[in-house]
């Protein structure tokens, strides 16, 4: 039961990140703009580095980016899972409890802003295929930016479970 949970509460929080960005951004084109007839060297420099983005970078970003949040997932679920082995939840303090649930909250929040940088990602993505000449680098750097701080919130979620376990180790 608690996996189920834990299952729907991710998907939620996946769903959620994905809509939000989709909704306040306005790239999810299907339409292809054409790139004016006389284009001028900025034009040319975001042409070629959407071409290059396209062609190589976004598959290699959004293989990391899923690899990441499945582990984001795994470790949550196996957090819920095994939290009776991490923290003896009958005899343990109360600061153990709050630094596990903290964690499941960190987790939380990070596969939250992994989502988010993957939507952001593909907006990038979209908008360099279906018009070629403009610049993508402003939708690059918030998915760049989401996915850092989902790392970043991913080590204190660990951070606090180690913690959580150690000190529950040591009060047995």
């Amino acid at each position: 039961m608690k996996n189920f949970i834990a299952i729907i509460i991710i998907c939620g929080c996946v769903g959620i990140a994905f809509y939000t960005a989709s909704k306040f951004l306005n790239v999810f084109q299907a339409d292809t703009k054409e790139c004016p007839a006389v284009m001028s060297k900025n034009d040319l420099e975001n042409q070629q580095w959407n071409k290059e983005f396209t062609e190589h970078e976004f598959s290699e970003l959004k293989d990391s980016g899923k690899s990441f949040l499945t582990l984001l997932v795994a470790v949550f679920v196996a957090s819920i899972t095994f939290s009776e082995k991490i923290v003896d939840v009958k005899t343990s303090t109360a600061i153990t409890k709050i630094l596990l649930i903290s964690c499941w909250i960190f987790l939380l929040i990070s596969i939250g802003l992994t989502g988010a940088g993957i939507a952001f990602l593909s907006g990038a993505y979209t908008e360099a295929l279906h018009y070629t000449c403009s610049d993508v680098s402003n939708l690059w750097n918030k998915s760049s930016d989401f996915m850092t701080y989902s790392g970043l919130i991913f080590g204190f979620a660990l951070t606090t479970m180690l913690t959580a376990g150690i000190i529950s180790f040591f009060k047995t």
